[in-house]
């Protein structure tokens, strides 16, 4: 056999087709796995629950200001409770909202530090979270933050950028790690907060205690807050004030009636009047304050539509509650009815209400013989709950429930703690009052802990 030479230049030239054909396919695998990537990041998981407690899961679509797509399903957002973003609703934690995600803290702008002219830089930096509580009730975990004009700009702690007016602020809070270190001075912020002011409120915390400051807040920078204080105009240091509260200005627009509350990963909550549009990859929505904001979808946990549409039972809005003790003994009456008297959100040992394993945030706590009357809604159709005796108790536990609508029974048996608990779905339609009666069973009062689990009326 003999030996082929080929010539230098061959050898080169199919050595740089190779190479060239390698790169080629390499830059076809990164385009395919690009598209891929953005395909699964633009496909959301949603679950639906309606208000007639059905779960539709898909992928969501979009929408428009009254219907939702999601897979092939159109339904109407006036028949939604709840939208569930895929596994976005398990990935934040109080800890999480509490710190700015690596992803936010790599796309963060800096304010500028004239007070007249808010920065539109998309990049920011910040040592420091700060909360931002609208007059709506919206409350915003802030990266950064400038006042000037009567405007206020901000950034979220994950990228998103708003301004609104002053008007539309209630309070900002620049140090909410220094509260959650001292339970006395939290709860004077808090009482703090349940009174409007006359005018702006600068709070500082000095020596163990809050000293507030009466005036007029003009504006903000990152490092100063400027105050009109009995005729002079201040430039306080930011890192001297824990937290500010805004009176309310004349000629403020009332905040509109909430649709819906949307909260995300990094733990902001919006109360949204009004559901404009809606892509595969962002919601669009205007805020009860009047604010419009685009929100990614990739950052949503829940969009709650309960508001206006559930009203979940509540003792203290009760028109009429009555517990008639089994033995009336003469000066204990009044200390036992503080326990046994109909609670809300909590059983009557004062811990979560828990029924057949399952715990529920909302809902009422009876004992026998108690009766509760609410006054219903004009628009209500339905009374729904859950209910049994409470797991604290159970097995033991007897009692005779009978539920009215005005003077029409629309339930009457017993309920012991053996029993699986029962989910009640009662016609209310056209009545306006509610009654709830809880008598003895068979074993007097003892156990009688009785809980309803997420009792709501729905329209």
């Amino acid at each position: 056999p003999h030996s082929t030479t080929f010539p230098i230049h061959v050898l080169y030239s199919r050595n740089a087709m190779t190479r060239k054909t390698t790169r080629l396919t390499a830059i076809r695998l990164f385009l395919l796995l690009t598209l891929v990537s953005s395909v699964m990041v633009q496909a959301a998981d949603v679950t639906l629950t309606t208000l007639t407690d059905e779960t539709i899961t898909g992928t969501w679509q979009g929408c428009t200001t009254e219907t939702l797509t999601v897979g092939t399903q159109t339904l109407a957002l006036e028949n939604l409770r709840e939208i569930t973003f895929g596994t976005n609703s398990k990935s934040t934690t109080s800890k999480d909202a509490a710190q700015p995600k690596d992803a936010a803290q790599s796309n963060k702008a800096t304010p500028s530090t004239d007070a007249t002219s808010p920065s539109t830089d998309s990049q920011v930096s910040t040592d420091a979270v700060m909360d931002l509580t609208l007059v709506d009730g919206s409350q915003f975990r802030v990266a950064a933050m400038t006042l000037a004009e009567g405007v206020l700009q901000f950034q979220t702690t994950s990228g998103l950028s708003l301004k609104t007016p002053v008007a539309s602020v209630q309070v900002i809070l620049l140090k909410p790690e220094e509260l959650t270190k001292q339970a006395a001075q939290q709860a004077e912020w808090n009482a703090l907060l349940q009174k409007t002011p006359d005018s702006d409120t600068l709070v500082v915390l000095r020596e163990g205690s809050l000293q507030y400051y009466r005036g007029e807040i003009l504006g903000m920078t990152d490092e100063r807050v400027l105050f009109f204080l009995d005729g002079d105009t201040l430039k306080v240091k930011r890192t001297k004030i824990l937290g500010m509260q805004f009176a309310p200005k004349p000629g403020a627009e009332k905040a509109q009636k909430s649709q819906a509350t949307i909260t995300d990963t990094d733990g902001n909550v919006l109360h949204v009047a009004e559901i404009l549009s809606g892509t595969p990859e962002t919601l669009t929505v205007r805020l009860c304050c009047g604010l419009e904001a685009v929100l990614p979808v990739e950052k949503l946990a829940s969009v709650s539509f309960s508001a206006g549409k559930i009203t979940y039972l509540d003792i203290a809005n009760a028109e009429s509650v009555h517990w008639t003790p089994f033995i009336s003994v003469p000066g204990l009456s009044q200390a036992r009815e503080g326990f046994y008297s109909p609670k809300t959100n909590r059983s009557l040992n004062g811990n979560p209400l828990k029924i057949g394993g399952k715990e529920f945030p909302r809902g009422l706590a009876m004992t026998s013989r108690s009766e509760v009357v609410f006054r219903l809604p004009e628009n209500a159709r339905r009374f729904q709950t859950t209910v049994g005796i409470d797991d604290e108790v159970r097995p033991a536990g007897n009692v005779l429930l009978t539920i009215l609508a005005d003077d029409t029974e629309l339930f009457s048996g017993e309920i012991t703690g053996s029993n699986e608990p029962q989910t009640l779905d009662l016609n209310v339609s056209g009545r306006a009052r509610l009654t709830i009666k809880v008598d003895y069973g068979q074993n007097m009062d003892i156990s009688d802990h009785l809980d309803f689990g997420d009792a709501r009326i729905t329209p």
